[in-house]
């Protein structure tokens, strides 16, 4: 499940690529959140040979990177400013306590505590604010499953590292094999569930290409 999982982590960098999306600063971000927990999952499978010390730290780095990339990446949803600029605060304040947090613990077990925590409520609360307005215009309107299937994936992803959090870092369960089985077994669908969002936004952008296109011929037509 951890090889099919990493496999699976690299699909929406893959499509980000091969669609030519990484233009756009929060596709951007995404393609960094997925490849660097795509490389920390092959430094787990021992894949990437490292000692348990670069892993750790490797994997704490990974965690102050976490929020930050995400919620660059929701600004993608934000249709109204008072959203984006709500993110954008959020972000600056989070990136200021990560600096406080790195200055007092560095990369520790006990930064990863601090950071995740927080970190995931932040993020499950604006996805799903984003989630709510998202899912009314595909149901009303038959418009934008694209973008509620990759909100579907944040959510139900961050949910998975909530119970995670829960077990390995507040009740601190030695269960650590089942733990990762979780964690492997969400991220396999969340990234596949991202991916096929990606395409279908990648499809949506086609179609307004082509509208656009055609209305510059029209216009061309008719003034001439």
């Amino acid at each position: 499940m951890g090889i099919a999982s990493t496999f699976a982590l690299l699909l929406p960098p893959s499509v980000i690529i091969g669609f030519k999306l990484y233009p756009n600063r929060s596709l951007q971000a995404l393609f960094i959140y997925y490849f660097t927990t795509a490389i920390y999952n092959l430094t787990v499978q021992d894949f990437i040979p490292v000692s348990n010390d670069v892993r750790k730290v490797f994997g704490t780095f990974n965690n102050y990177l976490d929020v930050p990339l995400m919620l660059m990446f929701l600004m993608f949803f934000c249709a109204e400013k008072w959203k984006s600029k709500a993110i954008r605060h959020t972000l600056l304040i989070f990136i200021a306590y990560e600096f406080f947090i790195g200055w007092m613990y560095g990369f520790t077990t006990e930064a990863n505590t601090y950071i995740l925590g927080p970190g995931i409520i932040i993020v499950l609360l604006f996805s799903t604010l984003l989630f709510g307005r998202h899912i009314k215009i595909t149901i009303a309107q038959g418009k934008g499953l694209g973008k509620t299937l990759m909100l579907t994936s944040v959510i139900f992803s961050y949910g998975c590292f909530g119970i995670i959090y829960l077990f390995h870092y507040i009740q601190r369960l030695e269960a650590v094999n089942d733990i990762f089985l979780l964690y492997f077994i969400s991220s396999f669908f969340t990234s596949l569930l991202m991916s096929v969002g990606i395409v279908l936004i990648n499809k949506h952008l086609k179609t307004l290409k082509e509208l656009k296109h055609t209305r510059k011929e029209l216009q061309i037509f008719f003034n001439s």
